[in-house]
């Protein structure tokens, strides 16, 4: 008797391109069976590990193999089991996940996320179907961190002969150091050509691969964009304010990994006959844009690629407003208790022999009186007499 399973399929409901950190995965297991079987367990099983696997020499097939392996995900739900139920109902089952490095699948390693659902029958091997699914880690690039500004300066002297050195300068800066797919880099640079020769501007963003694996380490790098600029001639300086790099649809960066790390770097530099400068600058690559999270929306957002992030522009401050007056900052309650009467206003202007305001406005701006020499010291003689005068007791 053919007691062979006609289906056992693992089918995911939403059918999504990637799953991210704290979401969950959804679907079902499907079981068609040609008659009544006997079945001992059926389970469902979630995972996930990073695999690093390299081999030290190309030319020795028995070279010894580094290799690594880290399982930072398992999870399993029993649904059916033959001691307390005898059929199995499609269900419904959430797996949550804690923060995960993304899917990756790069030279020397990969991260892999899996769901297979096992079938367990007496005196028959076990049946399994296994789906994978990807999971992106979302780093958004609107964090403190990823706005930093970079301004870094290079420079280097360049032998054409014996008796003779040429400088050769390179300044280059970027806005910021997080960006996403598809996203355009302004680069903002400035070429210094003080030797006899033609050198070439060239900007370059590169993926470095680094895999661990018992202590040792193993790197790949490969270039994923670039731009060139025109051939500076001898003693000419050429400007780049600013000059555009599209990101490619690239992997995310990876950082939260024990043995595998994605990151990049954009490389400014000029190619030199017989020689090279450039200047590194870090960036990360991201999977939430800047616009959506408050930066900048609308033309505003696509404005400040435009702007000129040259370091030797400065920007004026915004002028001071004026203090407050007088009047402005006492209240009429405080004023109240120093304001004079209107009887005492015309006690004075009748001493006066005029308006008392006439006065105030001739004395205002004055400088203050002089001090006056006269009866600050009394005289002696003055004194001796007033003194001769007093009855002695």
């Amino acid at each position: 008797m053919n007691d062979k399973m006609k289906m056992l399929d693992l089918v995911l409901e939403e059918q999504r391109t990637a799953f991210s950190n704290g979401e969950s995965v959804c679907g079902r297991v499907l079981l068609q069976v040609p008659h009544v079987i006997d079945v001992r367990a059926l389970g469902v099983f979630a995972g996930g590990c990073e695999l690093v696997s390299w081999q030290r020499s190309r030319l020795l097939p028995l070279a010894k193999q580094e290799s690594d392996e880290v399982q930072f995900y398992s999870d399993a739900h029993e649904m059916l089991n033959s001691l307390y139920m005898h059929f199995y109902n499609v269900g419904f089952y959430v797996f949550f996940f804690r923060p995960l490095p993304a899917s990756f699948s790069g030279k020397y390693g990969s991260v892999h996320y899996w769901v297979k659902a096992v079938l367990q029958r007496p005196l028959s091997p076990d049946q399994v179907v296994c789906k994978e699914f990807p999971v992106i880690n979302n780093i958004d690039v609107s964090a403190p961190a990823l706005l930093v500004s970079f301004h870094p300066h290079s420079e280097k002297w360049v032998r054409r002969s014996i008796f003779c050195e040429q400088l050769v300068s390179l300044r280059a800066s970027i806005n910021r150091t997080g960006y996403c797919s598809g996203e355009t880099v302004p680069i903002c640079a400035k070429f210094e050509n003080y030797s006899s020769c033609f050198v070439v501007p060239k900007a370059c963003i590169y993926q470095t691969q680094t895999f661990l694996a018992k202590g040792k380490s193993k790197t790949y790098k490969q270039e994923v964009a670039s731009v060139r600029g025109i051939p500076i001639p001898p003693f000419k300086t050429q400007r780049w304010n600013p000059n555009e790099l599209k990101i490619p649809s690239i992997t995310a960066s990876i950082l939260n990994s024990t043995i595998i790390r994605v990151e990049y770097s954009l490389v400014t530099l000029l190619e030199i006959p017989d020689s090279g400068l450039a200047v590194d600058l870090p960036i990360v690559i991201g999977t939430i844009p800047i616009q959506q999270s408050g930066y900048g929306t609308g033309s505003n957002a696509s404005g400040q690629y435009s702007a000129d992030l040259s370091p030797l522009t400065l920007a004026l401050p915004q002028p001071l407003k004026a203090p407050p007056t007088y009047e402005g900052t006492v209240s009429g309650r405080e004023c109240e208790p120093h304001a004079a009467s209107a009887s005492h206003l015309e006690k004075l202007e009748r001493e006066f022999g005029g308006q008392l305001f006439s006065y105030i406005e001739g004395m205002r701006f004055q400088p203050p009186p002089r001090f006056s020499e006269v009866g600050l010291v009394p005289d002696k003689g003055a004194d001796s007499k007033d003194e001769a005068q007093q009855p002695v007791t």
